[in-house]
């Protein structure tokens, strides 16, 4: 399994994590991707007891996670503080069903698609 930290890879069991000083809180955003076999995500943590934001992805493979990475923004902003409390009741409502964005269109058709609906991509 690939484990890489901050873009560093590292041992599994390895990092930041072992000294972690509490846990995720209310503030929990998860985004799976089931075609990729990935899932991202976000949580509000402490480190010696300071806030900070982890930015987690999880690649699976025949049922066995094969890549793991995380993120960590320690410099956050006092003014957000109060926006990274709990998540938006959005962010944990299932998706519409319907077309998806397929690998490698990101870009392309999907910018076409959106146009024809009267929408840019980036709010599509």
């Amino acid at each position: 399994m690939r484990f890489t930290e901050q873009t560093e890879v590292k041992a599994v069991g390895d990092g930041w994590w072992k000294a972690a000083s509490e846990a995720p809180t209310s503030f929990k955003v998860y985004v799976p991707d089931p075609v990729a076999g990935q899932i991202g995500g976000t949580v509000m943590m402490k480190d010696a007891g300071k806030p900070i934001q982890v930015a987690v992805r999880l690649k699976v493979q025949d049922r066995q996670v094969v890549e793991a990475e995380h993120l960590i923004w320690s410099n956050v902003n006092a003014n957000s503080l109060a926006n990274l409390q709990t998540s938006r009741p959005a962010c944990s409502q299932r998706c519409r069903s319907g077309p998806h964005v397929r690998e490698g269109d990101r870009n392309g058709q999907h910018d076409r698609r959106a146009a024809r609906h009267g929408r840019h991509a980036r709010d599509a």
